[in-house]
């Protein structure tokens, strides 16, 4: 029999998880505003050409760095938020071990600025040892996401709470990898900067789409263990 203290402890792991979604929401939209407020600001930098991790060097380099931090927060939010919503046999310990290398991944290229690209063309940058492990963190995260959203995936189909969202989740995790690629035949081009964004926009919407799912979760949990007054 369920007694009152174990429902009332089921509503703050409830609203614990329905937080840590908001909270991961709000990391994901700081980075995105803080990105777009960079493409006004540099406007001697042109989108086309440039890569945006380049923002990080030279003026207003900090509101780029300041957007990865927001951005690594909510990414741990999701991590916990993740942990918490997922019921225990459709849980996922390498995905959301693998989220985590991700993060791991993000802060080190916060740390370790790239090279800024000569004439626009990422292939003729001249190397540096901070712009070489800024680009292995970079494909470490970048890798370590994408296997983690296919591993999710199929934890959301395990999920009743979350099988709504698993054909979604799915889509997304399949186009992640198609954008990776898009990103990196695009890296010798004089239009560099196109195939990147699409591909940073494509994880943004499976971050944010997922920390929304993790928020729902949290929420109808919430409401369905409140003991009745």
């Amino acid at each position: 029999m369920i007694t009152l203290r174990a429902m009332r402890r089921g509503v703050v792991s409830s609203r614990r998880t329905a937080t840590a979604g908001m909270v991961a929401i709000a990391g994901v939209g700081t980075f995105a505003a803080a990105l777009a407020a960079l493409h006004v600001l540099r406007s001697d930098y042109d989108p086309v050409t440039r890569l945006v991790s380049e923002y990080a060097v030279g003026p207003y380099g900090g509101v780029l760095t300041a957007g990865i931090a927001a951005l690594a927060a909510g990414g741990t939010a999701l991590i916990a938020g993740l942990h918490w919503g997922l019921a225990p046999g459709a849980r996922s310990r390498p995905a959301l071990g693998l989220l985590g290398l991700a993060l791991a991944g993000l802060v080190v290229t916060a740390v370790f600025p790239t090279d800024v690209s000569v004439e626009g063309r990422f292939a003729t940058t001249i190397a540096t040892t901070s712009g070489r492990i800024h680009g292995v963190a970079s494909a470490v995260a970048y890798l370590c996401l994408i296997v983690a959203a296919l591993l999710l995936a199929r934890s959301f189909a395990a999920d009743p709470r979350w099988r709504g969202f698993h054909r979604t989740a799915r889509l997304l995790a399949l186009a992640l990898p198609l954008g990776l690629v898009g990103s990196v035949l695009g890296a010798a081009s004089s239009v560099v900067g196109i195939p990147q964004r699409l591909f940073l926009g494509l994880v943004l919407l499976w971050l944010v789409l997922t920390a929304r799912q993790v928020r729902r979760v949290g929420s109808v949990n919430a409401s369905a263990d409140l003991p009745d007054s």
